[in-house]
């Protein structure tokens, strides 16, 4: 009896894990809309569980960079600011966890993913072919310091990063949303996250039985995104960016 509830208990995690992983595969991001609360109905304090998370997130990387070409036309200049200087961002975000005001951070943070999925849905921008046009120097500028600020919501709270640094992404370096999307994936829900469990597991203990059947499910869950996410038309992937932002808002709020 022991053993089938530990089997089902292992099941349902990697469900969890896989369905977090798929949804943050083919949108940007908001599988910790999923994966976190589990955890926490699992029975996880909630620092535990925002570790185990972020840990859990690793593979999903990894999963997308199975399918070939997967590294194809990816801008090593961004490749850049994104490591250099979102991890130092995460990093700081994470020891700064218990001065945030998680509540009032939530109800910001959810009030402009709303916008931005309104701001999405209107924006003709997003999908059109921008060809080799290079964004002004302002326009970056702008975007290093955006990138600043949503690491340091990475390693703060519990998800949303994703979304938000995939819309910068499209506005200040003039990126396509798939493209956007796959650098999200790679850098928010793999990198960041990976220096944001390790920040959290030098302060408070990680789930470590659970990460193997979470690891994996992140693995198929990044690997039959990345699949999903090729065969989608730039509008249906449009339309499950906006609506996964405009869900995120609102279950960031209440």
């Amino acid at each position: 009896m022991d053993l089938l509830w530990l089997l089902l208990e292992q099941l349902k995690l990697f469900c969890c894990s896989m369905l977090a992983s798929l949804l943050a595969s083919i949108s940007g991001g908001g599988g910790g809309f999923i994966l976190l609360p589990a955890l926490i109905l699992f029975g996880l304090p909630f620092l535990e569980a925002l570790g185990t998370h972020k840990a859990s997130m690793l593979f999903i990387g990894l999963g997308n960079l199975s399918r070939k070409n997967s590294l194809q036309n990816f801008n090593l200049h961004l490749c850049l600011i994104l490591l250099c200087i979102g991890v130092p961002g995460v990093i700081l975000g994470t020891v700064l966890v218990s001065l945030v005001p998680e509540r009032t951070a939530k109800i910001t943070l959810g009030l402009l993913s709303i916008l931005m999925s309104v701001y999405t849905l209107c924006s003709k921008n997003l999908i059109a072919d921008k060809g080799e046009s290079k964004p002004s120097r302002l326009r970056m500028s702008l975007g290093v310091l955006l990138i600043l600020l949503i690491a340091l919501l990475a390693g703060a709270l519990s998800t949303g990063a994703g979304i938000f640094l995939t819309i910068i992404l499209t506005l200040c370096f003039n990126l396509e949303l798939k493209q956007a999307i796959r650098y999200s994936v790679i850098f928010a829900s793999t990198v960041w996250n990976l220096v944001g469990a390790i920040t959290v597991g030098m302060m408070v203990p990680i789930a470590w039985h659970w990460l193997p059947v979470l690891l994996a499910g992140s693995f198929v869950g990044g690997m039959l995104g990345a699949r999903v996410l090729n065969h989608l038309s730039k509008r249906a992937v449009k339309y499950l960016f906006t609506t996964v932002a405009c869900l995120s808002g609102v279950l960031l709020i209440i």
